[in-house]
């Protein structure tokens, strides 16, 4: 069985492929007498049908000129997340995990055998009660088929703090959304005890607050604020080790200008001597001491070390 999701204003929450056609308008009336659906033709010459197969799936269907064929102009999700409550109750299903149900935050499976053998009739259960006494609050979940409204209050004039309110202020009361998404939202849909037929839908969707204990809420906090803090470790190890290399390279620069001016001094250093010395070294450039010329002069032979 499908559920096709409530009315949001434009549209009901589990046709996730509603196309909007200029040839078809979609309602949906409630007063105090009535409340239903109504698909409008704006061009009466265009020919539509709404088809109900036995798996009780509703389409409607119009006539495209161009093909000479029936074209989907609404219609459902209709993956394994499709199927009616498939994970239980207090849990959602999300076509893009394996597996496909989990527990709504704070909730656990009811029977952890059959769960973990995807068996997920028995749904989840809440982990600790609630409190009941101002110390709940909720987390939120966007993009969301709402559950079943089944057991479920609605106010249309009402706003969505308001709507908080007024589900805190009442024990069995599960969760909250705006009746209406359209412009910055309004009016208050808030369901009680067990949440059945939620999915995470690949597009479009609303959010939805769930009531969780406050420690529920710590616990996000706390998730969010470490990774925060992992994001900010991640960015100091990086600055820190940027700031390393750049000194190691700079003092390796350094050795290198030394080590290279200390090479040129060693080759351009060379000694001098006054002519007093090379006189008595050479006896006064006596011709046995000369060794013979080379391109720069005579070459002497030094007489000893006395001279020094």
């Amino acid at each position: 069985m499908f559920r096709y999701g409530s009315w949001n204003g434009f549209s009901l929450t589990g046709l996730t492929n509603h196309i909007l056609d200029p040839v078809t308008n979609v309602e949906f009336l409630m007063n105090e007498k009535e409340v239903y659906y109504k698909f409008d033709l704006i061009n009466n010459s265009v020919f539509s049908r709404f088809v109900m197969n036995p798996s009780s799936i509703g389409q409607l269907f119009d006539w495209a000129i161009q093909t000479s064929s029936w074209r989907v102009m609404t219609g459902g999700s209709f993956d394994t997340c499709a199927n009616y409550a498939l994970c239980g109750a207090n849990s959602i299903c999300n076509i893009s995990n394996n597996p496909v149900c989990e527990c709504l935050r704070g909730y656990e499976p009811k029977n952890f055998k059959e769960w973990n053998v995807s068996d997920w009739n028995g749904g989840c259960t809440r982990m600790v009660s609630l409190d009941c006494d101002g110390g709940d609050g909720f987390k939120q979940y966007t993009g969301i088929k709402l559950p079943d409204t089944s057991s479920s209050w609605y106010n249309m004039t009402i706003d969505l703090e308001e709507c908080k309110k007024t589900c805190l202020q009442n024990c069995s009361c599960a969760a909250y959304s705006n009746l209406d998404i359209r412009g910055e939202g309004s009016g208050c849909l808030i369901w009680f005890d067990q949440l059945l037929d939620m999915r995470q839908l690949p597009a479009g969707g609303q959010d939805l607050y769930v009531r969780v204990l406050a420690s529920e809420l710590d616990h996000f906090r706390d998730e969010g604020r470490g990774s925060v803090g992992k994001k900010l470790v991640g960015i100091a190890v990086g600055c820190a080790l940027f700031v390393m290399s750049i000194m190691i390279l700079g003092l390796t620069l350094i050795a290198k200008k030394r080590k290279l001016r200390n090479s040129r001094k060693e080759v351009m250093d060379i000694p001098t001597l006054d002519l007093s010395v090379i006189i008595k070294a050479t006896n006064n450039f006596f011709v046995v001491n000369k060794l013979g010329e080379g391109g720069f002069g005579p070459i002497y032979k030094k007489m000893d070390k006395s001279w020094l």
